[in-house]
């Protein structure tokens, strides 16, 4: 870090995330002077993740991150929630930042929507899980695929 204390953020999104009047809201009353924040808008990112070709999502990468090659990066923010679904390509190219997403943020306010509007289900045994999706059924045997594989990340670490 430059100085002591600071620290160099980059914050991915969508356009329409980085746009949305609730997120500049948002930056605007969290921003420290003390933090360097750099918004990259990723156009089709989430597309190519559900498309899952790994080769052009690493192009793609490259590609977006060749701005900040030169810039040390304490923080990257995933600020979608289909980037965590590649959290290692992208650590891959900010070996020395630390990941930041809001997936357990987003579980325990749903558990506590649940359990507010007494809709839990308080069962222990396992469920299932059913995936509908207006792009047709190949995309819904992706979306089984991405979900098994980021369970299968999850358990092994």
């Amino acid at each position: 870090m430059d100085q002591e204390g600071s620290s160099h953020i980059l914050l991915m999104a969508t356009p329409g995330t980085i746009q949305s009047k609730k997120f500049q809201e948002l930056k605007e009353a969290t921003t420290k002077p003390d933090k360097e924040l750099w918004l990259l808008p990723c156009p089709s990112l989430a597309n190519k993740i559900e498309q899952g070709n790994k080769e052009e999502i690493r192009i793609y990468l490259k590609e977006i991150f060749s701005p900040f090659d030169s810039l040390l990066i304490d923080q990257v923010v995933l600020g979608c929630t289909h980037y965590p679904l590649i959290k290692e390509e992208i650590a891959s190219f900010f070996p020395n930042a630390t990941l930041i997403h809001g997936g357990n943020g987003i579980a325990r306010r749903v558990k506590n929507l649940l359990e507010e509007k007494e809709i839990k289900n308080p069962s222990l045994e396992e469920g299932t899980i059913e995936v509908e999706n207006s792009k047709g059924e190949e995309m819904v045997k992706r979306t089984y695929q991405l979900l098994k594989d980021m369970n299968k990340k999850n358990e092994l670490g």
